[in-house]
């Protein structure tokens, strides 16, 4: 049976010491963040003496064969963290080193935009800070590129307008102590669809406006849709094809519907895009 010898201590020089990621001690910085990596070493001591550490970091117990640990504070709050030794003689010091600790809570960082699907014709898009407990902050307009940086609190931005593409945008927030909170947002730049959609045609063999069709700009034409139905939901006209029209027969067949109003819905994509856009209105059928 293991029976553990308590003393008080056997290193009295024994003293904790915490850096933070870039090896800097946290008495040389204005203050410790919540969710910042911590080294927490125990120095003074004897290592080659040492079975294991008992850490007792305030939000959690640690049990390490090593003099340092990592760790990082989810919350902020004050915190007392105490170090126990277990030699390999079997003694065992209770609290050989104490430490207190502030852990400052982050900024929350966030942030609205106008003209978020912004087009090859307007690629400028205003932003619209919402962050909370910050006082400076720093704007990465696309964070692939890292092109286009602000230190505004609400900047406007024009995105390069050649051609089609999706930016990630990052705004980070500082507080008064120093610590960081970002948010991060997808911006797409379309080509322009220009979306002409009739709402009459007629259908009656003078040769003009016979043909219901849509025209656009930019549409992806795999990922075109559209469907066509009469006042009690029945599907008249369907198709996949950008450049099919329209006739006026229930499905193109060989009779021609009545004169009446017709609702539609068209789903596309922009080229250079992911996202499914939706349309739906209605069509006066003349005859």
């Amino acid at each position: 049976m293991l029976i553990w010898l308590f003393f008080i201590s056997k290193d009295s020089s024994a003293q904790i010491e915490i850096f933070n990621s870039d090896s800097i001690p946290i008495e040389d910085l204005i203050a410790v963040c919540a969710e910042e990596d911590l080294q927490i070493t125990l120095t003074g001591v004897s290592e080659d003496q040492i079975d294991s550490v008992y850490w007792d970091l305030g939000d959690r117990i640690v049990v390490s064969i090593e003099l340092t640990i990592f760790h990082d504070y989810i919350d902020p709050g004050d915190f007392q963290i105490w170090a126990s030794l277990l030699y390999i003689d079997g003694n065992f010091v209770d609290s050989v080193a104490t430490r207190s600790l502030t852990i400052s809570p982050l900024p929350i960082a966030s942030f609205t935009m106008e003209n978020q699907d912004a087009t090859l014709v307007n690629s400028t898009v205003s932003f619209y800070n919402r962050s909370a407990s910050a006082e400076s902050y720093f704007w990465l307009f696309d964070t692939t590129n890292r092109i286009g940086e602000s230190f505004e609190e609400n900047p406007v931005y024009t995105y390069p307008n050649k051609q089609p593409n999706e930016y990630i945008t990052m705004l980070m927030a500082t507080s008064s102590v120093g610590c960081k909170g970002t948010d991060f947002q997808k911006i797409t730049v379309s080509e322009d669809d220009h979306l002409y959609i009739p709402n009459s045609f007629t259908p009656n063999g003078d040769g003009n406006n016979d043909l219901f069709y849509i025209q656009g700009k930019g549409i992806d034409t795999e990922s075109y849709h559209l469907t066509i139905y009469d006042r009690w939901g029945h599907v008249v006209f369907e198709s996949s094809n950008l450049y099919e029209r329209w006739n006026g027969t229930n499905n193109n067949g060989e009779f021609y519907v009545q004169t009446n109003i017709f609702n539609y819905r068209l789903v596309y994509k922009i080229r250079g895009t992911f996202d499914l856009k939706e349309v739906s209105g209605s069509i006066n059928l003349i005859k």
